[in-house]
């Protein structure tokens, strides 16, 4: 979706083969978690977004002052995940949530607003409808 609104996507992947993204080759670059973790990818005009379970994805986007926006789709994750004596509203983030809910428990219970509700997709490219679809998409 931001490819088709004319922004420049990057995405920081485990290795190169992640269902999904190879149809996008050429129209979205590739970043090494070393070079990010270096400081060698991002800078603070980015916006770096990260998963609500993976907190320390987070460390190198702030300490680069890039702006982070974490994706919120288990509140349990925001109860569990930080370092000892670090709270969520310490740091210089903002929040997508996956649903209403969520939204309402970070407002009620944790006193952080999401910016949106974003509610989560399936991906084709991922998830078959059955063995038919995937045959006719592979022309069998």
């Amino acid at each position: 979706m931001l490819l088709e609104h004319g922004y420049e996507v990057a995405v920081c992947c485990p290795s190169d083969s992640v269902p999904g993204l190879s149809g996008l080759d050429g129209r979205i670059e590739r970043l090494s978690w070393p070079d990010v973790c270096a400081g060698k990818a991002l800078s603070g005009r980015d916006i770096w977004c990260v998963p609500e379970g993976w907190p320390n994805a987070m460390a190198p986007a702030l300490k680069l002052q890039a702006r982070v926006l974490v994706y919120v789709q288990n509140w349990i994750h925001l109860l569990t995940t930080l370092p000892p004596k670090v709270r969520w509203k310490q740091l210089p983030v903002k929040y997508l949530s996956v649903s209403e809910p969520v939204s309402w428990f970070m407002r009620e219970v944790l006193e952080l607003e999401s910016l949106a509700v974003l509610p989560p997709s399936v991906a084709d490219c991922f998830f078959a409808a059955g063995q038919e679809r995937v045959a006719k998409e592979h022309g069998e």
